[in-house]
């Protein structure tokens, strides 16, 4: 029997420990074929297993691991001439779902790992060896912390809410309130709605250029066909 859920409970949704010793791990079996493996970006497996566990070169960003406090990213951040990662204009409610960071285009998260791809495609494209590579934004979903261009690319005023914003969830699963509830999103107004959407729309087109980079740099290295 359902139980009517009137405010959300926490629980843990998954192992927090991951043992690749326990599982056939697929990086190993590209080892095995004498690949050169990466994993660029977003890992979000357990809290203390890293790429180098499972096979794979690559830095560590622990549990969802966004990159705003980690080192790496920092020290990226320094050698643009950025004082480390800062946020203006923040939207937040239960969470925090978008803000201004400052720094050119090249500080954001997208142009961040796709710096880090292009840097092991070059380093890879000198061997014999096949390769590869796994990079993986944060975005774009939510929380959309972008740089100017981005931020501002899309006008909020031009993105309406979807016709059915405001509809009952008297017939709709339970799920739909919990997630409302889990989110702060339950009582958005439509400009609240519209420029989420704005600053969504603002990611995709950075994760967009992103691959574009990586796309080019493939090509430029004559690894594009294979």
């Amino acid at each position: 029997k359902l139980q009517h859920v009137t405010a959300y409970a926490p629980f843990a949704g998954g192992q927090t420990a991951f043992d690749p010793g326990r599982w056939p791990m697929y990086a190993n079996t590209l080892r095995d074929k004498n690949f050169n493996r990466a994993q660029i970006g977003k890992w979000h497996i357990g809290g203390t297993t890293t790429p180098a566990d499972c096979g794979f070169e690559g830095i560590h960003y622990p549990g969802y691991g966004y990159p705003g406090k980690h080192p790496h990213y920092l020290a990226y951040l320094r050698r643009l001439g950025v004082d480390g990662y800062r946020l203006s204009e923040i939207k937040r409610k239960r969470f925090e779902y978008s803000g201004l960071q400052a720094g050119p285009d090249e500080a954001g998260e997208a142009a961040y790992l796709a710096a880090q791809t292009v840097e092991k495609i070059g380093q890879y494209a000198k061997s014999d060896r096949p390769f590869f590579i796994s990079c993986n934004f944060w975005g774009p979903h939510a929380p959309h912390m972008l740089t100017e261009k981005y931020f501002r690319m899309y006008d909020r005023a031009q993105i309406p809410a979807w016709k059915n914003f405001r509809c009952a969830l008297d017939d709709k699963p339970e799920m739909y309130r919990r997630y409302g509830q889990y989110w702060g999103t339950d009582d958005f107004t439509e400009a609240t709605l519209s420029g989420l959407l704005a600053t969504y729309f603002g990611y995709i087109t950075a994760v967009d250029d992103a691959v574009g980079r990586i796309v080019a740099e493939l090509e430029r290295s004559g690894k594009l066909d294979e």
